[in-house]
């Protein structure tokens, strides 16, 4: 066994190293094994280390990660707690998904609980994000949408597979209550800050309108599921035969629709830049909720729901830290786009009512 590295590791990660490489006997078969880290970073609640493994069979590629307090995070010990739950969920849905045709997670090899360290197998493919980025931008190819349709699909069903095989807790229900004022709480931090553009009585309709879709959502609905937390196309790795979803980090437990919500908005981000065309990125949002729920849409109270929470809670990053120019043109654009879509779920509403209304008269 031999280490050769070239950068400035943490006393952890170098110790997390340290025994990686004690251990190779167990973790990467007998024999001469090499590791070298190719990168690190130090993060706001993480430290990566990317390493080469060269052994006698091969060279793969492996990630050590070592969990940080995060901001606001109450001590060390809700860290390790984190840290036991992202470690048992990766586990669990790995082992679940290995009989899966299409559907992966990230594969654990090692773990060290003193240090708060893990160390996974790097995941062969190309993340969503950078897919998306060189097959859905103008003039996108029909066999490269076709092939983001695939994977967008996949993603779906990977959402709808982890809430059945995930670990679970006591069953609950969903509380729209807290839901609402999460939401709310955001809502008043907008209408303080003067790039959202977000006025107070806009604050009330938004309300008003969630107020209204609650009273559709179905009682079977509200049972909580386990939520992966993080749907972003950087978190997931796809390829020609299977989707891989990366990052356990912020598993818990909510509504049905949270992550596919999440996604659904991720994907709607696109839309705001100049190389996507909105109705490219309207069929691979479609693929992704087809995968999910068959006829699954924006309609569905409690999906819209969900899809509200994501929007005011982006808008708020966005008004909050608009960054320097030319990042702050476009979370100016971003901000703009997102209360025009608040504004027009407000307006469906509103035109919905009167036509019931006029209905109801004649």
């Amino acid at each position: 066994m031999t280490i050769e590295s070239t950068f400035d590791l943490s006393v952890d990660m170098s110790a997390v190293l340290e025994r990686l490489c004690h251990g190779d006997d167990r973790v990467f078969g007998s024999g001469r094994v090499e590791i070298v880290p190719v990168s690190f970073q130090v993060r706001e609640s993480s430290e990566i280390m990317r390493a080469r493994v060269t052994t006698a069979t091969g060279i793969q590629y492996v990630y050590a990660k070592i969990f940080r307090p995060r901001p606001g995070e109450a001590g060390l010990a809700a860290t390790r707690a984190r840290y036991a739950r992202d470690l048992e969920v990766t586990r669990h849905v790995c082992n679940a998904m290995k009989s899966m045709d299409t559907l992966r997670a990230v594969e654990v090899i090692a773990c060290y609980e003193d240090l708060l360290g893990v160390v996974t197998v790097e995941v062969t493919g190309k993340p969503l994000n950078i897919a998306i980025e060189r097959g859905a931008a103008w003039p996108a190819t029909a066999a490269h949408l076709e092939s983001l349709e695939v994977d967008l699909t996949r993603l779906g069903r990977w959402i709808a597979a982890f809430q059945l095989v995930a670990p679970r807790a006591t069953a609950s229900r969903v509380n729209l209550d807290e839901t609402r004022g999460y939401i709310d709480f955001r809502l008043k931090k907008l209408v303080n800050l003067e790039p959202a553009g977000l006025s107070d009585s806009e604050r009330h309709e938004i309300l008003e309108h969630f107020d209204s879709r609650v009273a559709e959502v179905q009682s079977e609905d509200l049972i909580e599921v386990p939520v992966h937390g993080d749907i972003v196309p950087s978190n997931v790795v796809v390829r020609p035969d299977c989707v891989t979803v990366l990052d356990f980090g912020m598993t818990g437990a909510g509504s049905k629709y949270l992550d596919i919500a999440r996604l659904y908005t991720q994907l709607d981000f696109y839309k705001a830049k100049p190389q996507f065309r909105p109705h490219v990125v309207a069929r691979l949002q479609s693929a992704a909720l087809a995968g999910f729920e068959a006829g699954l849409s924006i309609e569905n109270p409690l999906f819209e729901i969900n899809a509200i929470q994501h929007v005011v809670c982006h808008l708020l990053s966005h008004a909050r830290q608009p960054g320097v120019f030319p990042h702050n043109i476009y979370s100016a654009h971003q901000c703009r786009r997102h209360r025009r879509w608040l504004r027009g779920r407000v307006a469906k509403r509103l035109e919905r009512t009167a036509n019931a209304t006029v209905s109801g008269v004649q």
